[in-house]
């Protein structure tokens, strides 16, 4: 744990004090895909190109644990409001709705077709967003059909796209596939959406690279 310590301390003075490319650490939820990337670092990769960015996708638990230990910079997760640990800040906060999608060749048209079909969703309790799916669903019928649980939204949209079933995924998910259409979109007439944090552990002094990769997140 000392050695742990004194090597995140040791990297954030030599971040600070040396020039020269900086590395950035951010760990994704397991919800949270690859589509969602060009919101957080776009902008700060055209400022910055020489830096590194590093990526690793956890559980949101995990998560906040990387980023209190230090072992991360920030966190991408779904929001839990009030019930983060004392030491992380919330450096950002931003709605992420949501989307039926049907297979491509698929005759779905409304959420309540949608609904009747068998679904594919987020694995149980794999985050907040798998119990509020659920709910959301039993607004349409009081007990939705699951013919498969995954483990990301971007496993869910490829399998859907293989015909195993329909599913709701956030728009921004889709976003990763530009002009193809693996999947067909189904309005949802009731409004679904999920609330995103970017973390980071509270410090108030914080790099100058820090602070400028947290002043360009889009989103």
């Amino acid at each position: 744990m000392l050695l742990g310590s004194w090597h995140n301390s040791l990297k954030k003075l030599r971040e600070t004090f040396v020039e020269g490319p900086k590395r950035i650490r951010i760990a994704l939820s397991e919800t949270v895909g690859f589509s969602y990337l060009p919101g957080f670092v776009a902008s700060y990769k055209k400022e910055r190109p020489d830096d590194t960015l590093e990526f690793t996708q956890q559980s949101g638990a995990e998560v906040i644990t990387e980023v209190v230990a230090q072992n991360r910079e920030f966190g991408v997760l779904t929001d839990r409001g009030s019930d983060f640990p004392a030491e992380i800040e919330v450096i950002h906060r931003f709605e992420d709705r949501f989307v039926g999608i049907a297979p491509p060749d698929s005759s779905v048209k409304s959420a309540t077709e949608l609904i009747s079909e068998p679904l594919i969703l987020l694995a149980a309790n794999l985050s907040l967003a798998a119990d509020e799916t659920v709910k959301f669903l039993k607004s349409y019928v009081s007990q939705p059909s699951i013919a498969m649980e995954a483990q990301g939204y971007d496993f869910i949209i490829n399998l859907v796209s293989g015909g195993f079933g329909c599913g709701v995924v956030p728009i921004r998910s889709l976003a990763l596939y530009g002009k193809r259409k693996p999947v067909v979109r189904v309005p949802l007439d009731i409004s679904f959406s999920r609330k995103l944090a970017i973390i980071a552990r509270r410090d108030n002094q914080r790099p100058e690279h820090l602070k400028r990769f947290m002043e360009l997140v889009l989103y």
